[in-house]
């Protein structure tokens, strides 16, 4: 049985933000130690995973159900301690398994009969900070050699890896890739910190959040486009959403916990947002932001006939299409349809007609 605990919020807008809000539910791993749960990843069935610490003291991996009642501990075969990082929408979870101190990558299949595992090339036993794995076996990640971080894109299930860094960056930090091959990061020139969207050819886009004033820094990117990660700016550490054409962004805290506590680790392409909190020093829960449907487009307090005449201004566009308005696109599904008219339509005062 999942343990949550229910609250309800809404986001606050960070520049060109979409109307969005969130409910938000606390997960932590029955038979853990008290406050000991990260969440890593969500794929688009909603399935969760990350890491606990069980009451004996050792680090483990788990998997979480998309109805969120069935926790699988995730232990690697032989390994004296397991991390769970990532999980694709084939349901394979990628992590770190521990062999006394000496880590090293491992891939478990969606029924969890078979493991794979695999040094980073040019780097054994090298401390491994973050995993990302698609579909198509791709993985994308850092990991500290040599007293360095560096990042890697590997293919075939890390058959073949190569290091990458954004050109001119001090240090760069590889996050997540989707299926279309997408990977996004942080890279830090100096005291300041940029979000980045590369492709698998090097081609890269360095991005800020709008209100950002030190860091901007993305962990994830669902099958979509959109990324989720953390963002200092003058009120302090805050996380975001970022649209897939990278108009619009939502900001949200962890209301559980006090602002700047709280790390958006993964994103699906529902927009659940999936991460961990700290509400006190070396204590830790995962949470997961569900996103609800809000009608009031333009941010006014109401929902009337302006806000359906900006999904009937976009209406039949895609992402990327001339008149996009990210806005409209209230489902986030990449195109502008009926479905983002039916729900802002169902949220009008009864009897509202609009022309």
């Amino acid at each position: 049985m999942s343990t949550t605990v229910l609250h309800l919020f809404f986001i606050t807008f960070a520049g060109m933000a979409s109307a969005a809000s969130f409910h938000y539910e606390t997960i932590s791993v029955p038979g853990s130690q008290p406050t000991t749960t990260f969440v890593n990843g969500i794929n688009d069935q909603g399935q969760l995973v990350g890491s606990f610490t069980d009451v004996s003291g050792v680090m483990r991996g788990f998997l979480l159900s998309p109805d969120h009642q069935t926790y699988t501990v995730i232990i690697a075969p032989g390994s004296t301690s397991t991390t769970a990082i990532g999980i694709n929408n084939n349901g394979e979870v990628i992590g770190v398994a521990y062999y006394l101190t000496r880590p090293t990558v491992y891939i478990r299949s969606a029924d969890g009969t078979a493991y794979t595992t695999f040094d980073i090339p040019g780097a054994p036993g090298a401390m491994i900070y973050d995993l990302s794995l698609n579909n198509r076996h791709q993985i994308t990640g850092f990991a500290q050699t040599s007293g360095q971080l560096r990042s890697f894109y590997c293919t075939d299930s890390g058959t073949s890896c190569v290091s990458f860094a954004i050109p001119g960056a001090d240090t760069t930090l590889a996050r997540g890739i989707n299926d279309s091959g997408q990977i996004v990061g942080s890279a830090a020139y100096g005291a300041a910190v940029r979000g980045f969207v590369a492709d698998t050819s090097g081609v890269y886009t360095l991005f800020d959040v709008p209100v950002a004033t030190l860091s901007t820094a993305p962990t994830g990117i669902s099958t979509n486009g959109q990324i989720a990660g953390f963002y200092v700016g003058v009120t302090g550490q805050h996380n975001f959403v970022r649209s897939p054409d990278g108009s619009a962004y939502d900001s949200f805290d962890d209301p559980s916990v006090a602002p700047g506590n709280s790390y958006a680790m993964g994103v699906n392409s529902s927009g659940t947002v999936a991460g961990y909190s700290t509400p006190s020093f070396d204590k830790y829960q995962g949470f997961m932001a569900i996103r609800t449907m809000s009608g009031d487009l333009n941010g006014d307090g109401v929902v009337d006939c302006k806000d359906v005449a900006i999904v009937s201004a976009s209406f039949g566009k895609r992402t990327g299409d001339p008149g996009f308005d990210a806005r409209a696109d209230v489902n986030n599904d990449g195109i502008v349809d009926i479905r983002d008219l039916s729900i802002v339509s169902q949220q009008l005062p009864a009897g509202t007609l609009c022309q």
